[in-house]
């Protein structure tokens, strides 16, 4: 049967970002919008395979999901200063200049 166990929480956390950033995509309200942002932010804790850092094999994927995440924090950042939404708008400017680092 199927094993579970080398499943990484690194893995399931990139699983759940994706979905969160699919179902921002097709959100038809902004509240829905920042959602789904918000929680895939909040997934997004450094690059993929940080402690591998000799892991050369998933370098184009860690980058990608970098620049990813710096462009959905940046996104939100403009979704909610439009929409009034400051403090969100405030931490996702914070958040994208972190990730940026």
């Amino acid at each position: 049967g199927y094993s579970l166990e080398n499943i990484t929480s690194q893995e399931v956390d990139l699983y759940a970002y994706t979905e969160h950033v699919q179902q921002a995509e097709r959100a038809s309200d902004w509240t829905a919008r920042r959602h789904h942002w918000s929680a895939a932010l909040e997934l997004y804790r450094g690059e993929l395979y940080a402690d591998d850092r000799y892991a050369d094999w998933c370098e184009s994927e860690r980058q990608r999901l970098k620049q990813g995440a710096i462009r959905l924090a940046s996104n939100l950042a403009r979704l909610c200063q439009a929409n009034g939404d400051l403090e969100t708008a405030e931490k996702a400017r914070d958040r994208a200049q972190e990730i940026e680092r």
